[in-house]
């Protein structure tokens, strides 16, 4: 029980990581194959995962109460089925022994159509069509009708590639399980993945592409990577723009549906091996090399047999590139050997310049930092002073109303040109910091708006003077990071200086370092 719910808390932690980057798709054709590229050295990482999630599964259906063990051994079936076809296929078969010693003709079923599904994959072909041929639809019973239309689906798509030099065959078994495709629309609920997959492999058989495409777009936007059904969209799309000649929408769709079967741990996956193949047509054996390789990994790991077989088309594909890569390491050798001799030479004439350039940098640097450091202090008295004239003007402010509240009549057009002066010292105070400070830092609006999206950037109304906004982040970069004093200052709410610094800090291209990096702004050093 402790390692089950160890387990689930890795697998948890994992689910949320995935969870966090979820449509966020590659652009390019370039960018997927580097995602491509760095999932594939996480692909143990991956599998550990997917081991992780069978083995759990296997322990719940060890312990399942009767009433629930037939669904327990199903569902770890089903985990296996991408994975480990003998895995998947021992346990349909237990399954179906347990069905049968209880009983249960639908769940014995049940099992036996999944394992059907299933069989071509690893070589068994006629059987599975015999089984088929048998069964009179008519007869079964209502809640099963999902599971024979689905499963015989996914048995006569599965069949078809299998003969494609025999066009005939091919294009036989595509129409065969077209039909039960379309069958099975009506038992699966529409909206879902399931029904989404099914009406695209009904479009596409029907060389409905457009619509194909359409649908099959929909899905890959809402679904996570990880997820199944994901790659097989993607794949499906591939095959949809390959038939229109859209080559690089092709690729890009392979790289996807690579991705997505390396995330899921789906090894039975072909997307893998037609991209490492086309890409070695295109002169990319680097690539075609590390991709192929994997699919042969892949392929022999899932322990689907078919896959295994296809997988050795790939070895003349690998030998080439295996023999090109060598040919290259060899030629990038004898440049490297080249260019490390001329750096040693060039190192050793610029090491005595470097040296001697080095004290005189060091006493640069010093000077430098005691300028800012001194600069930065006269600017933070200079805010100190107008602080407290300020908070004086504010006082006298109140005085005065204290003496029209006890009738002081005389002091009335006192207290009137008070407030004035109050209004009107603060304007200075504004004028001389903002010339002061531009002064100091004359970059300081371009500096500040480098840290800022290119079409969210500030710009001074006035030449030589800064707005509300800009005169915030002035104090922040002077060190005042308290709110107070900067609403003081700017004759503000405490809530607008919020608003502003929170609006200030959307808008930056890294929100994270926001404060340190404005009060970095003007340093040298």
């Amino acid at each position: 029980m402790i390692r089950f719910f160890v387990t689930f808390a890795v697998l948890m932690a994992s689910a949320f990581n995935v969870l966090a980057a979820r449509n966020s798709l590659p652009e390019t054709l370039d960018e997927a194959l580097v995602m491509l590229d760095r999932t594939i050295e996480r692909r143990q990482e991956f599998i550990g995962l997917r081991q992780a999630e069978v083995d759990s599964l296997s322990s719940v259906a060890a312990v399942a109460t009767p009433d629930r063990k037939l669904q327990a051994l199903f569902d770890v079936a089903s985990a296996y089925r991408t994975f480990n076809v003998d895995s998947a296929l021992h346990y349909y078969a237990v399954g179906r022994e347990c069905a049968r010693a209880r009983g249960d003709s639908i769940w014995q079923m049940r099992f036996r159509l999944a394992g059907a599904a299933l069989m071509p994959v690893s070589g068994v072909i006629k059987e599975e069509v015999d089984f088929y041929d048998s069964i009179d639809h008519v007869q079964l019973p209502r809640q099963l009708l999902s599971d024979y239309y689905l499963h015989g689906s996914r048995l006569f798509f599965a069949i078809a590639p299998l003969y494609k030099p025999n066009v005939e065959l091919q294009n036989r078994y595509a129409r065969r399980a077209l039909v039960y495709n379309d069958s099975a629309m009506g038992h699966v609920t529409q909206g879902t993945p399931t029904w989404a997959v099914l009406q695209a492999q009904s479009h596409y058989v029907k060389g409905e592409r457009t619509l194909a495409i359409a649908t099959l777009n929909d899905l890959v936007e809402s679904l996570p990577m990880e997820e199944n059904y994901f790659g097989r969209a993607a794949n499906m799309l591939a095959a949809a723009y390959g038939a229109r000649g859209r080559e690089r929408d092709r690729e890009y769709y392979l790289a996807l549906s690579a991705i997505s079967d390396i995330m899921g741990a789906n090894l039975e996956g072909t997307s893998l091996m037609e991209l490492g193949m086309t890409l070695y047509d295109k002169g990319d054996t680097e690539r075609a090399y590390r991709y192929l390789l994997a699919s042969i990994d892949n392929a022999a790991d899932s322990g689907a047999r078919m896959r295994a077989l296809d997988s050795t088309i790939m070895l003349p594909y690998i030998a080439k590139s295996a023999k090109e890569k060598d040919r290259r390491w060899i030629v990038w050798s004898f440049v490297l050997i080249i260019v490390l001799a001329l750096a040693i030479v060039s190192l050793v004439i610029v090491l005595g310049k470097l040296r001697r350039d080095m004290g005189r940098l060091h006493a640069l640097r010093q000077r430098l930092s005691d300028s800012n450091t001194t600069k930065d202090a006269y600017i933070g008295q200079f805010l100190k002073l107008s602080s407290v004239s300020m908070n004086r003007l504010e006082e006298f402010n109140r005085l005065a109303a204290r003496k029209i509240a006890a009738k002081q009549i005389d002091d009335l057009y006192s207290l009137v040109r008070s407030g004035k002066m109050l209004e009107e010292h603060s304007k200075v105070f504004y004028e001389i910091f903002d010339d002061a400070f531009l002064h100091t830092y004359p970059t300081f609006v371009q500096d500040f708006n480098n840290l800022l999206q290119p079409d969210k950037r500030l710009e001074l109304t006035e030449p030589g003077r800064l707005n509300t906004e800009l005169r915030i982040i002035a104090f922040m970069k002077l060190g005042l990071e308290d709110s107070n004093q900067i609403a003081r200052f700017l004759n503000l709410s405490l809530n607008t200086v919020y608003t502003y610094r929170n609006k200030l800090k959307s808008r930056a291209i890294n929100r994270d370092t926001f404060e340190s990096d404005v009060v970095n702004i003007g340093r040298i050093c």
